[in-house]
């Protein structure tokens, strides 16, 4: 079947894999040649068109090497646990990274009829976040900004750090500087 997948969708490089499993699964994995994860779940809940806009999306998580990108801000969010603005960019840079995506399938499908319909299939089927953890992840945050760009476009996503945040993290990172100048 992966083969089958990579010669509908062109994929030159084989980069898409299909795995057999009941729950439907899309996600990009990988750090130096991120590829595509398909699981025959999802090829079953999907038309053709809705697919498509999957493979779209999916392939610009693979082109950013956002798997890459989230694991190192995975890392520096749970090093500096105690400088909240980590945490802040690790959040928003996965809700960014799932909105350019959207924005990549619909571009290159011409509608966003089929990231829209593949969403709420996936949405009704209930996946979640929860079983995947380490991907290019769904989450309940990122779904709903999602559905908010494809019902409104132009309409701008909120993504400013709140003031307690930034002031908390620029105290800390003081410290750790004073304490290192002190030290040397």
């Amino acid at each position: 079947m992966t083969r089958n997948v990579n010669e509908t969708f062109n994929r030159v490089n084989n980069d898409i894999l299909v795995v057999n499993a009941e729950q439907p699964l899309a996600f990009t994995i990988g750090f130096r040649r991120p590829f595509i994860v398909f699981s025959t779940g999802l090829i079953r809940l999907l038309d053709f068109d809705e697919l498509e806009a999957v493979v779209e999306h999916e392939a610009f998580h693979q082109k950013k090497y956002d798997p890459l990108v989230i694991f190192i801000l995975q890392l520096i969010s749970n090093a500096l646990w105690f400088v909240p603005l980590t945490k802040w960019c690790l959040k928003n840079y996965k809700i960014i990274s799932e909105l350019s995506a959207d924005e990549n399938a619909i571009h290159k499908m011409g509608t966003e009829l089929g990231i829209s319909a593949a969403l709420l299939k996936l949405i009704k089927h209930g996946c979640t976040d929860k079983s995947f953890p380490i991907l290019v992840h769904f989450s309940n945050e990122s779904v709903n900004y999602r559905l908010q760009q494809l019902i409104d476009p132009h309409k701008t996503i909120p993504l400013r750090a709140e003031t307690t945040t930034i002031f908390v993290s620029i105290y800390v990172l003081v410290i750790l500087i004073g304490m290192t100048i002190v030290i040397v």
